[in-house]
């Protein structure tokens, strides 16, 4: 049974993207992009604003959600998952969600970390148009 749906949401300054490097407790350490679970009553781009602000401090105008993934995790289980894009981004990021990253950093879309949390690989993937071995079921959405 998948576990609650998630978003994980791209934010870019120019070619590049921001991930955090997730030291999460009871997981491997992986590279992630910000997001999480929804809240109830919450769509996937409420949660990936909310998501960002609390994450790293950024502030999205808005965001437009490109896929929908149901994606297994360490530990068991599969969580669907939303990739979305985040809109007209201010501030500066940083590491606000301290129980899950120990640091955030911009990363050119060909020179991304070895180790990507499972979820993050799927939203990468969609995001840049390939296929993901790292999602069993896979829906692209035409807003990108």
């Amino acid at each position: 049974m998948p576990r609650n749906p998630g978003v994980g949401v791209i934010v870019r300054r120019g070619a590049q993207v921001l991930l955090g490097r997730r030291e999460k407790a009871g997981e491997s350490v992986s590279w992630s992009v910000p997001g999480g679970t929804l809240e109830d009553g919450e769509s996937f781009e409420q949660a990936a604003v909310r998501e960002l602000a609390e994450e790293t401090g950024l502030q999205a105008a808005a965001a437009t959600v490109f896929g929908l993934g149901l994606t297994p995790v360490e530990g068991g289980g599969t969580v669907w998952t939303a990739g979305a894009l985040a809109h007209d981004v201010t501030g500066e990021p940083q590491v606000l969600a301290t129980h899950e990253f120990t640091e955030l950093a911009w990363f050119d879309p060909d020179a991304l970390p070895e180790v990507l949390f499972g979820p993050t690989r799927f939203v990468l993937d969609r995001w840049a148009g390939r296929p993901s071995a790292a999602s069993r079921v896979a829906y692209t959405l035409e807003a990108r």
